[in-house]
Order: C-alpha cells, then sequence, then structure tokens
C-alpha cells in the first residue's frame, strides 16, 4: 500500500477545509433563522390585524379605543403589552381583542421576552391602522397597514 506524502495530506485537508467553509457562507444558519424570525412577524402582525379588524366589524366599525393616532409606528411609547400584563403603563393595551371572538392570544416577537409584545400599533387621523416590528431582522423594515 503506498503512503500519501505531506504535500497530498496538507493539500486534501485544504480543499475539505474549503469545502466547509463555502458550505458554511452558502447555507449561513444565522441569516436563515433570522429570516424565519422576520416570517413569524410578519404573520404575527396579521393576527393582530385581523383581530382588530373582526372587532371594528362587529363594533359598527370602531377600533378599539386605545389604538393611539400617529404616523410613527416604531416610537416606543406605541408598543403593544402582552394581554393581562400588569406594567403597561404609558403602553397600547389590546385586551379587549383577547377572548373567543377575535384572538385566542396576542402574538409576541420571536425575540421577546419581556412584559411586551415586541408589537407596536398606531392609527392614522382617518382611521388607517398600522402594526409594526421595530425588532425585525437582517435590515428589514415590516409594517402591515390595513
Amino acid at each position: 500500500m503506498k503512503q500519501l506524502s505531506q504535500k497530498t495530506i496538507l493539500i486534501l485537508l485544504g480543499a475539505t477545509l474549503l469545502i466547509l467553509v463555502v458550505a458554511t457562507v452558502l447555507l449561513n444558519p444565522g441569516r436563515r433563522l433570522a429570516d424565519e424570525r422576520n416570517n413569524i412577524r410578519i404573520e404575527n402582525m396579521s393576527q393582530i390585524v385581523a383581530g382588530i379588524t373582526e372587532y371594528a366589524k362587529a363594533n359598527s366599525g370602531t377600533l378599539p379605543r386605545n389604538i393611539p393616532v400617529s404616523d410613527n409606528c416604531t416610537d416606543a411609547k406605541y408598543e403593544i403589552c402582552r394581554h393581562k400584563s400588569d406594567k403597561c403603563e404609558g403602553k397600547v393595551t389590546l385586551d379587549v381583542l383577547v377572548n373567543d371572538k377575535y384572538m385566542e392570544f396576542m402574538p409576541v416577537d420571536p425575540k421577546e421576552d419581556g412584559e411586551h409584545t415586541g408589537y407596536h400599533i398606531v392609527q392614522s387621523d382617518k382611521g388607517r391602522v398600522t402594526v409594526c416590528a421595530p425588532n425585525a431582522e437582517l435590515g428589514r423594515k415590516l409594517e402591515y397597514i390595513k
């Protein structure tokens, strides 16, 4: 049996290392996970808007009274609190939505671990609702407007 020279072994190790580096860069698991979290954020914002829409339908077109009027959705004071949180002072509470009619629960951002949802909400002076996710990743600006 013929033995491999040190030079051949180094070339094989180098080629293997190069293949591993290229595969890691191409697959980029961190980016894929961040992209998946952004997709979850989009779905969560859609659920919040759907709950508001159902509420408005059941209440002659009236939106929940706690949605502030503003054109700056990302302002921290417009963050939606978690359902029945006792630390919501100065934030937006939408507990009226969370029941069997409109929503089963208030969605929470995939990276949020505090008392808030990680989602913000405002309405225009004409009643157009915007829900946004200021914690979106990969430099994306996520808003859901209804």
